[in-house]
């Protein structure tokens, strides 16, 4: 495993802390054992983790972490996970303008 997800299995599960008891036990123990076995130790996560995702400063790796989580263990039906991805679908795209930007910034 890559440091940066060591960083990123770090920051997720400092990201647990701020959710609910019911929705960690619904993340497989295997899984979270992985998860558990491979955080940097050494990584610091500073960030507020009961502030809404969107407003959390975190690595790229981590908010796939969390969406992969969210995806296949926290939507309960298929019409919620039909919605959760057409959400990260317009959340790549506005990903991707925001680099093009960027890029056309730098020129």
């Amino acid at each position: 495993m890559t440091e940066q997800y060591k960083k990123a299995c770090a920051e997720f599960l400092h990201y647990l802390k701020g959710i609910r008891q019911c929705d960690i036990d619904r993340i497989p123990n295997k899984l979270m054992d992985l998860i558990r076995r491979n955080a940097d130790p050494e990584h610091k996560c500073d960030f507020d983790y009961t502030l809404p995702l969107h407003d959390l400063q975190l690595m790229d790796e981590t908010r796939g972490l969390i969406a992969m989580i969210c995806l296949n263990y926290w939507c309960r039906t298929n019409e919620e996970k039909q919605r959760f991805i057409e959400h990260l679908k317009k959340n790549e795209l506005k990903y991707k303008l925001k680099q093009y930007r960027k890029m056309l910034e730098e020129y």
